[in-house]
């Protein structure tokens, strides 16, 4: 599974790449378990571990660094720009 993750979110990189728009690790969580409905697959909840490594992986490539928004609930809410 961790794989077929990591498969999914480098292609998820590179669609908000052309579409030039940011993004969080729960955009990638939710658009994943989209893509697992479209194939029959039932959804799943990302651990922490599979987490780190998606971010792990974006950071080690250097395509995308890390900043924080605040949502409208006053609560920061992590977000991926590209730099």
């Amino acid at each position: 599974m961790k794989e077929e993750l990591l498969l999914f979110v480098e292609k998820f990189v590179a669609r908000m790449k052309r579409q030039k728009k940011a993004f969080s690790i729960t955009d990638i969580e939710k658009s994943y378990n989209l893509e697992r409905k479209k194939l029959g697959k039932s959804a799943v909840k990302l651990t922490n571990m599979e987490r780190l490594t998606i971010e792990s992986r974006l950071l080690k490539n250097q395509i995308l660094q890390r900043t924080y928004k605040m949502t409208g609930y006053h609560k920061p809410c992590q977000v991926v720009f590209f730099s």
